[in-house]
Protein backbone atom coordinates (compact mmCIF):
# COMPACT_ATOMS: atom_id res chain seq x y z
CA UNK A 1 0.00 0.00 0.00
CA UNK A 2 1.23 3.38 -0.80
CA UNK A 3 1.92 6.15 1.49
CA UNK A 4 3.97 9.17 1.86
CA UNK A 5 6.26 11.04 4.37
CA UNK A 6 5.04 14.42 5.14
CA UNK A 7 6.08 17.60 7.67
CA UNK A 8 3.78 18.43 9.90
CA UNK A 9 5.10 21.05 12.90
CA UNK A 10 8.72 19.92 11.36
CA UNK A 11 7.98 16.69 12.35
CA UNK A 12 7.52 13.85 9.91
CA UNK A 13 4.39 11.73 10.01
CA UNK A 14 3.70 8.99 7.73
CA UNK A 15 0.21 8.70 5.89
CA UNK A 16 -1.45 6.55 3.84
CA UNK A 17 -3.04 8.00 0.11
CA UNK A 18 -6.12 8.36 1.58
CA UNK A 19 -5.10 10.30 4.42
CA UNK A 20 -3.05 12.79 2.69
CA UNK A 21 -5.63 13.24 0.17
CA UNK A 22 -8.08 13.89 3.35
CA UNK A 23 -5.46 16.40 4.93
CA UNK A 24 -4.63 18.46 1.94
CA UNK A 25 -7.28 17.67 -0.65
CA UNK A 26 -10.71 16.93 1.08
CA UNK A 27 -13.12 15.89 -1.61
CA UNK A 28 -10.47 14.32 -4.09
CA UNK A 29 -11.26 10.41 -4.70
CA UNK A 30 -9.35 7.74 -3.94
CA UNK A 31 -6.00 6.86 -5.54
CA UNK A 32 -6.72 3.65 -7.78
CA UNK A 33 -4.84 3.73 -11.02
CA UNK A 34 -4.32 7.13 -11.39
CA UNK A 35 -2.65 9.96 -9.95
CA UNK A 36 -4.73 12.96 -11.65
CA UNK A 37 -3.56 16.28 -12.90
CA UNK A 38 -2.02 18.79 -10.10
CA UNK A 39 -3.77 16.62 -7.37
CA UNK A 40 -0.33 17.26 -4.89
CA UNK A 41 1.09 20.56 -6.82
CA UNK A 42 2.91 22.75 -4.79
CA UNK A 43 2.57 20.64 -0.97
CA UNK A 44 5.08 22.18 0.37
CA UNK A 45 4.66 19.30 3.51
CA UNK A 46 5.16 16.46 1.20
CA UNK A 47 8.73 14.82 1.86
CA UNK A 48 8.59 11.20 0.62
CA UNK A 49 5.37 9.21 -1.77
CA UNK A 50 5.71 5.88 -2.04
CA UNK A 51 3.15 5.23 -4.87
CA UNK A 52 0.74 1.96 -5.03
CA UNK A 53 1.21 -0.81 -6.96
CA UNK A 54 -1.37 -0.85 -9.82
CA UNK A 55 -0.98 2.97 -10.65
CA UNK A 56 -0.41 3.21 -14.38
CA UNK A 57 -0.55 7.27 -14.81
CA UNK A 58 1.32 10.02 -13.02
CA UNK A 59 -1.16 12.88 -14.30
CA UNK A 60 0.31 16.15 -15.74
CA UNK A 61 2.16 18.43 -13.28
CA UNK A 62 0.98 15.88 -10.22
CA UNK A 63 3.53 16.82 -7.94
CA UNK A 64 5.09 19.94 -9.60
CA UNK A 65 7.15 22.81 -6.79
CA UNK A 66 6.79 19.58 -4.32
CA UNK A 67 10.10 21.93 -3.14
CA UNK A 68 10.36 19.19 -0.74
CA UNK A 69 9.93 15.91 -1.82
CA UNK A 70 13.13 14.42 -1.62
CA UNK A 71 12.52 10.93 -2.22
CA UNK A 72 9.87 9.12 -4.38
CA UNK A 73 9.54 5.01 -5.02
CA UNK A 74 7.25 4.29 -7.94
CA UNK A 75 5.61 1.03 -8.87
CA UNK A 76 5.89 -1.38 -11.64
CA UNK A 77 2.70 -1.39 -12.98
CA UNK A 78 3.59 2.23 -14.57
CA UNK A 79 3.00 3.22 -17.73
CA UNK A 80 3.05 6.90 -18.11
CA UNK A 81 4.42 10.15 -16.81
CA UNK A 82 3.06 13.08 -17.91
CA UNK A 83 4.23 16.44 -18.15
CA UNK A 84 5.18 18.05 -15.37
CA UNK A 85 4.79 15.18 -13.15
CA UNK A 86 7.64 15.90 -10.65
CA UNK A 87 8.40 19.65 -12.17
CA UNK A 88 10.73 21.36 -9.76
CA UNK A 89 10.74 19.02 -6.75
CA UNK A 90 13.88 18.04 -4.84
CA UNK A 91 14.01 14.18 -5.50
CA UNK A 92 18.01 13.33 -5.66
CA UNK A 93 17.55 9.85 -7.58
CA UNK A 94 14.83 7.78 -9.35
CA UNK A 95 13.88 4.81 -10.75
CA UNK A 96 12.19 4.37 -13.63
CA UNK A 97 10.23 0.91 -14.25
CA UNK A 98 10.53 -0.92 -17.59
CA UNK A 99 7.86 0.33 -19.71
CA UNK A 100 7.08 3.53 -18.35
CA UNK A 101 6.37 6.51 -21.00
CA UNK A 102 8.28 9.54 -19.68
CA UNK A 103 6.24 12.80 -21.57
CA UNK A 104 8.34 15.94 -21.94
CA UNK A 105 9.38 17.84 -19.00
CA UNK A 106 8.05 15.19 -16.80
CA UNK A 107 11.18 15.85 -14.62
CA UNK A 108 11.80 19.44 -15.55
CA UNK A 109 14.21 21.51 -12.74
CA UNK A 110 15.21 19.24 -10.83
CA UNK A 111 18.06 20.64 -9.71
CA UNK A 112 18.79 17.82 -6.95
CA UNK A 113 18.15 15.28 -9.24
CA UNK A 114 21.54 13.30 -10.05
CA UNK A 115 20.71 9.68 -10.64
CA UNK A 116 18.70 8.14 -13.23
CA UNK A 117 18.12 4.48 -13.41
CA UNK A 118 15.77 3.29 -16.02
CA UNK A 119 15.35 0.22 -18.25
CA UNK A 120 17.43 -0.07 -21.90
CA UNK A 121 14.23 0.58 -23.60
CA UNK A 122 13.25 3.30 -21.56
CA UNK A 123 10.81 5.47 -23.82
CA UNK A 124 10.81 8.99 -23.44
CA UNK A 125 10.45 12.74 -24.99
CA UNK A 126 13.75 14.03 -25.30
CA UNK A 127 13.84 16.48 -22.51
CA UNK A 128 11.98 14.65 -20.17
CA UNK A 129 15.09 15.80 -17.83
CA UNK A 130 15.82 19.48 -19.14
CA UNK A 131 16.42 22.02 -16.56
CA UNK A 132 18.43 19.38 -14.39
CA UNK A 133 21.93 20.30 -14.30
CA UNK A 134 23.00 18.43 -11.73
CA UNK A 135 22.69 14.92 -13.08
CA UNK A 136 25.71 12.90 -12.51
CA UNK A 137 24.76 9.71 -13.94
CA UNK A 138 22.28 7.91 -15.60
CA UNK A 139 22.42 3.88 -15.27
CA UNK A 140 20.80 1.71 -17.59
CA UNK A 141 19.52 -1.75 -16.07
CA UNK A 142 18.56 -4.84 -17.63
CA UNK A 143 17.72 -7.66 -15.71
CA UNK A 144 17.61 -5.24 -12.68
CA UNK A 145 21.50 -5.26 -12.74
CA UNK A 146 23.17 -2.47 -14.01
CA UNK A 147 24.71 -3.29 -17.66
CA UNK A 148 25.62 0.19 -18.98
CA UNK A 149 26.79 3.53 -17.38
CA UNK A 150 25.28 6.64 -19.78
CA UNK A 151 28.20 9.32 -20.68
CA UNK A 152 28.63 12.69 -19.55
CA UNK A 153 28.15 13.90 -22.84
CA UNK A 154 24.95 12.13 -23.32
CA UNK A 155 23.20 13.60 -20.08
CA UNK A 156 24.96 17.27 -21.37
CA UNK A 157 22.50 16.30 -24.73
CA UNK A 158 19.45 15.59 -22.23
CA UNK A 159 20.17 19.27 -20.69
CA UNK A 160 21.13 21.01 -23.20
CA UNK A 161 18.25 20.21 -25.61
CA UNK A 162 15.84 21.99 -22.90
CA UNK A 163 18.13 25.20 -23.13
CA UNK A 164 17.52 25.54 -27.10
Amino acid sequence: MGYAICLENNEEIKLTWSELEKKFKDDLSKISDEIFQNRFWKCEELKEAYINEGVTIIGKSSFEDCANLIKVVLPSTLKKIDSFAFASTGIKEIIIPEGTFLEEEAFYNCVELETVIMPKNIKMSIDAFGGCYNIKKILLTEDNEIVDELDKEFIQYLVEKRKR
